[in-house]
This record gives structure tokens, C-alpha cells and sequence, in this order.
């Protein structure tokens, strides 16, 4: 084996040197860093797509109407797909399977809204979908026709699903906001509780605890816990409970309140101009808007998925390959030599 000052030697992490940095190391982390930006790259692109696509849905809008007088379903079908198709495949943001597969899967999840259209107008369709909400929250047992009983409980679960319903957000916004800033209330008032009853706890367990040998060993009994101290605890514990249950009374007054806000929303929509209109339009709308920016989110990520990829497969370019092939030769043409199979 050759050693230093040999021919043939490689110095490295034998003699205490650190590995040589090569090209690779240093185009990896380049390679990440341009992984990050594509996002910043494709803005531009998705957001002309957006504006095509809101181009679109305002020339579009009007086949919805043109439904509820005619009632030509298969009419409003094909002007929807077809034209969502040429518009945002057009584009070329998308390709076309996606693009039809988008449009196609947004019909086939409002199809029952559209017949609801079709034989009832925008009243219909906003009427059923608050008929909807309050199946959730307030559903009827069968057993009796109109004296069917009501549940009398409902999961915290259904009423999670009643609000993320579509014509809440677009009936009564300001009601979530609410619910929000409540929920974020309860989960502080319930971390203020416990971080006061284990405080409270933590001292009552050193003022009874009586350890017989660390006691013999000094000497000394334990330290009793001041009164001022076990009072100011439970103060704090008793305003925290109250917090919070202030707290979880005033989420309570929410759900209470909940259906008969939505209700009395969706009565002024109905008695407006154009009202029941704006709310089914603003809700369909924002489906397929959801559907479209999911789609490009996974176009994304697919684009930094192989960019990552191709990064790793020609990590070392074809000179770093060349020149370590040469090192490598004459490594080996030295060691030769060492040998005695020199030429």
C-alpha cells in the first residue's frame, strides 16, 4: 500500500485532512435553491390563466340564467365544458386531459344543483342548500311525518361540516369570523386552565410530600407551602375555570345562533333583486376557481418534483466525469508503476 509521499497516495480523511469539495457539492445546494424559486417563476403564467378563466366565467355566466328559463340541461353541459375547455386549455398552462378532467368532475358534483335550476331557478337551488345545512344541525328522526322528533345532540363533526358548507361562507362571512375568534378563545382559556391546575397541583403534591429518607439525611422536615402562596394559586384557578367557561358559553351562543343566522340571510338574498342570482353564481364560481388552483398547485409541485430529479441525475456533469476518469488513469498508472508494471 503506498503511504504519503507516495505515488499513488490519496490524501483524505486518513491523514486528517478534510475531503476535497467538489462540483457536486456545490451545485446541490444551487439546485435546491432554483427548486424554490420555481414557484415565483410560474406565477406570472398562472395568473394569466386566472384572469382567462375570469374572463370566461363572466361571458358563461349567463348560460346559468338562460337554464333556468329553458330548462335545456344538456344545453348548459355542453356550453360549460366546451367553453371552459377552449378558454383555460387554451392558455396552455394545463394540458387538455386536465383541463376537461377539471370541468367534467366540477359538472358532475353540481349536476343535481343544476337540475334544481332548471326546474326552480336561483330560489330553488339557495333554498335546498340551506334545507341542507339544516339536515346537518337540526335533523329530524323519521317515525312520524310531521311530528318526526328532532335530535337532540348534534357531533362537534356535523357542526364543523354545517359551517364549511359553501353557502355559509358566501351567506354570513362576518358568523365565521366569529366562530374563529371563539374557537381560538376556548383553546386559550382551556391552555390557561391547565397550566393553573398543574401549577396548583405541583405545589400541593410538594406540601405533602414526605420523603422519610431525604428527611433523616438532613435532618429537617420539608418545607411547608406559605398559605399566600396556596391562596394565589387557587385564585388563578378559579379565575381560569371562569375564563373559561365564559369562553365555551359564548361558542355554545354561536351554534345556538347559528342556523337562525343563516336563515335570516338567505331570507334578505331571497327578497333582493337578483339576490338568490348572486349567491348561487358566487358559490359555483368559487368551486370551480378551487378546483382550477388545486390543479395548478399539483402541476406545480409536479414541476419541482422533476426539476429535483433531473438535478440528481446529472448532478456530475460530463467534465467532472472526464476529469475524474483521468485521475483515476493516472492513480492507477502510478500504482502500476509502484508495482513494477510500469511501461
Amino acid at each position: 500500500m503506498a503511504t504519503p509521499g507516495q505515488p499513488g497516495h490519496r490524501q483524505g480523511l486518513s491523514d486528517g485532512r478534510a475531503p476535497r469539495r467538489t462540483a457536486a457539492d456545490v451545485r446541490v445546494p444551487r439546485a435546491e435553491a432554483t427548486a424554490a424559486r420555481i414557484p415565483r417563476l410560474t406565477y406570472a403564467r398562472e395568473s394569466e390563466l386566472r384572469e382567462t378563466y375570469d374572463e370566461w366565467w363572466s361571458k358563461s355566466s349567463g348560460l346559468f340564467a338562460q337554464l333556468a328559463a329553458d330548462r335545456k340541461l344538456m344545453g348548459l353541459r355542453r356550453g360549460l365544458l366546451d367553453g371552459f375547455t377552449a378558454a383555460v386549455g387554451g392558455a396552455g398552462v394545463l394540458d387538455e386531459f386536465t383541463t376537461a378532467g377539471i370541468i367534467a368532475a366540477w359538472w358532475t358534483e353540481n349536476r343535481y344543483d343544476m337540475k334544481a335550476l332548471a326546474a326552480g331557478g336561483f330560489e330553488r337551488v339557495l333554498e335546498g342548500w340551506v334545507d341542507s345545512v339544516e339536515a346537518i344541525v337540526d335533523p329530524a328522526v323519521p317515525g312520524g311525518g310531521a311530528d318526526d322528533a328532532k335530535r337532540s345532540s348534534v357531533s362537534p363533526a356535523e357542526r364543523r361540516r354545517a359551517l364549511d358548507q359553501p353557502v355559509v361562507r358566501e351567506l354570513i362571512p362576518e358568523f365565521l369570523e366569529a366562530v374563529k375568534a371563539a374557537d381560538k378563545a376556548v383553546a386559550e382559556a382551556e391552555a390557561a386552565a391547565k397550566t393553573a391546575a398543574e401549577a396548583r397541583a405541583a405545589v400541593a403534591d410538594a406540601g405533602t410530600d414526605t420523603d422519610d429518607e431525604s428527611d433523616a439525611a438532613s435532618g429537617e422536615p420539608a418545607e411547608p407551602v406559605a398559605p399566600e402562596e396556596l391562596a394565589a394559586l387557587d385564585k388563578a384557578l378559579t379565575a381560569a375555570k371562569k375564563s373559561l367557561t365564559a369562553a365555551r358559553k359564548k361558542r355554545k351562543a354561536l351554534d345556538d345562533s347559528f342556523l337562525p343566522e343563516l336563515k335570516q340571510a338567505a331570507k334578505w338574498k331571497l327578497s333582493e333583486a337578483g339576490g338568490p342570482e348572486g349567491v348561487v353564481l358566487a358559490v359555483l364560481r368559487r368551486d370551480l376557481s378551487d378546483r382550477l388552483n388545486a390543479a395548478l398547485a399539483g402541476g406545480r409541485r409536479e414541476i419541482v418534483a422533476s426539476f429535483r430529479r433531473w438535478a440528481e441525475k446529472y448532478e456530475v456533469s460530463l467534465t467532472d466525469l472526464e476529469d475524474e476518469s483521468g485521475d483515476a488513469a493516472k492513480a492507477l498508472g502510478e500504482w502500476l508503476g509502484v508495482l513494477g508494471y510500469g511501461r
